[in-house]
């Protein structure tokens, strides 16, 4: 997967049999930030990293991107 964010990791959540990539970083409640429909997790460029210091973001990848 490409577009790692700086202090953002990997992960691949699955659930009901459906498995979807996602960047995590930071600490506290989280966050879901979700790209609009016709893009996924790369355009965020780390917008998400301004929150990192009150929130746990998490970005995922919209299926069928």
């Amino acid at each position: 997967m490409s577009g790692i964010i700086e202090g953002f990791e990997q992960r691949h959540v699955r659930g009901d049999g459906i498995g979807i990539d996602t960047l995590v970083g930071g600490s506290g409640p989280p966050l879901l930030l979700s790209p609009r429909l016709t893009a996924n997790k790369n355009v965020l460029d780390g917008r998400g990293t301004e929150t990192t210091d009150m929130f746990t973001v998490v970005v995922p990848d919209l299926r069928g991107g």
